[in-house]
């Protein structure tokens, strides 16, 4: 084959290239989107870069639209790694807190015995959050797996195990359990809550619940429980 030949192929393979990665590029833009679209408005988007309101930099954007589509990849990028960091995460809400340093190995010991206890996953480490409120009844617990599959296993069983213990009635308030998410997504947690909330208080009895970032109606609905203690709030998990 003579060198032109060869030129014009790779020319050849390089447009083809060029049309698939515009066409990945429209496509992530689009997912971006409609994720964007999905959430409750914040009033500011906290991915934006202060650096966009520069009038010099606004005036690149428009000239060199690749530009924005970069900085989107990078951002989806960076929300990947995000998840991904997360994928071996439980978090477990309403569970007792002395608020002490000790608090971390009397967590181990209770997951420990759970575990044991009912075939879960055993966990590889387990920590309190960090809440702004010095003053609520207990700090998310997040709990480490080797594993996203065994991470989803506990989530899944966790419920059961805790109604099957004796002492799962003298909880101040029902343990939960759900999977490490973004702010983004305890954004949406919270407003799913809340609207689940209102709806069974409307209703006098518990008949819809979230799980995980979407809503279900219970085929046998329960008593609304009593209880005036406050829990850590969702945002700071």
């Amino acid at each position: 084959m003579s060198r032109v030949a060869k030129l014009e192929n790779i020319v050849t393979e390089l447009a083809a290239e060029k049309e698939k990665l515009k066409k990945t590029m429209k496509e992530q833009d689009d997912i971006i989107r409609n994720l964007r679209c999905s959430l409750p408005s914040q009033g500011q988007n906290p991915a934006t870069n202060t650096n966009r309101t520069c009038p010099l930099y606004a005036d690149i954007v428009k000239k060199t639209p690749l530009v924005s589509q970069v900085t989107a990849q990078l951002q989806l990028a960076s929300n990947i790694r995000q998840y991904e960091k997360k994928s071996f995460l439980a978090v477990i809400e309403n569970l007792e807190d002395d608020k002490t340093d000790g608090q971390s190995a009397k967590d181990k010991l209770f997951l420990n015995s759970l575990s044991s206890t009912h075939s879960l996953p055993t966990h590889t480490d387990t920590f309190r959050v960090k809440c702004r409120n010095p003053d609520v009844f207990a700090r998310p617990t997040k709990v480490r797996f080797e594993t996203q599959s065994d991470r989803d296993t506990f989530i899944r069983n966790f419920s059961k195990c805790i109604r099957s213990l004796p002492s799962h009635r003298e909880f101040p308030r029902p343990l939960k359990c759900r999977r490490d998410m973004t702010l983004d997504e305890l954004t949406v947690l919270r407003n799913l809550r809340k609207t689940v909330y209102e709806a069974n208080c409307k209703a006098g009895e518990i008949r819809f619940y979230v799980r995980d970032l979407q809503i279900l109606q219970s085929s046998s609905p329960r008593p609304l429980p009593n209880s005036n203690v406050s829990a850590a709030p969702i945002a700071s998990a």
